[in-house]
Formats: C-alpha cells, structure tokens, sequence
C-alpha cells in the first residue's frame, strides 16, 4: 500500500511539474502573442497611413490634366505664337518696303 502511494506521489509530482513547465511556455507563447498584436496594430496603422498618401496622390492625379490636354493647350499657345511671329515679321517688312526703316546690313 506504501509502495503504491509512493507511485502515486511520484506521479503527482511529475504531473505537477509538467504543469509549472506548460505553465511557463504558455506564459512565453501569450508574451509572443502580444508581441504579435503589438506588431500587427503597429502595421495596421502604418498601411493606413498608406492608403491615406495614396489616396492624397491618387486625387492629385485625378485632378492634373490628361496628356491630351496637355497636347492642345501647347498646340494653341504654338499657334498663338506662330500667328504672332507671322503678324510681326509682316509688319516689319511692310515698314521697310514702305520705306519707313532702312533694312539692316
């Protein structure tokens, strides 16, 4: 009888300190999770931010004229430009052949 509660003892004991050795991994893996959760929130936060830029620049985008406006409006101030030179190169040779200015040279 004194043998089989010495057994039972020695089990209980073994039992118990399987428990305290469950009990400090449980206690290291809930320390990682909370890492983890830190971890996460702290990248949760970071894409948000994220997604904010881009939203920024993504309305900026939207807000820039398209290449094909781009295109038009150079192509009118060009023409502007041109029928300028053309009006003021016409006018400098009607002033000379009026006789208006001699000619350079």
């Amino acid at each position: 009888m004194e043998k089989r509660v010495a057994r039972i003892e020695l089990a209980i004991e073994g039992v118990n300190s399987t428990l305290s050795r469950l009990d400090g991994r449980f206690d290291r893996l809930d320390a990682k999770l909370d890492r983890h959760d830190s971890n996460l929130s702290n990248i949760k936060t970071s894409q948000a931010r994220v997604e904010e830029r881009l939203d920024r620049v993504m309305d900026k985008a939207r807000d820039m004229p398209s290449d094909t406006t781009i295109n038009a409006m150079l192509n009118h101030k060009l023409t502007v430009l041109g029928i300028v030179c053309a009006i003021v190169l016409g006018a400098a040779a009607l002033i000379v052949s009026a006789g208006l200015i001699a000619p350079p040279g």
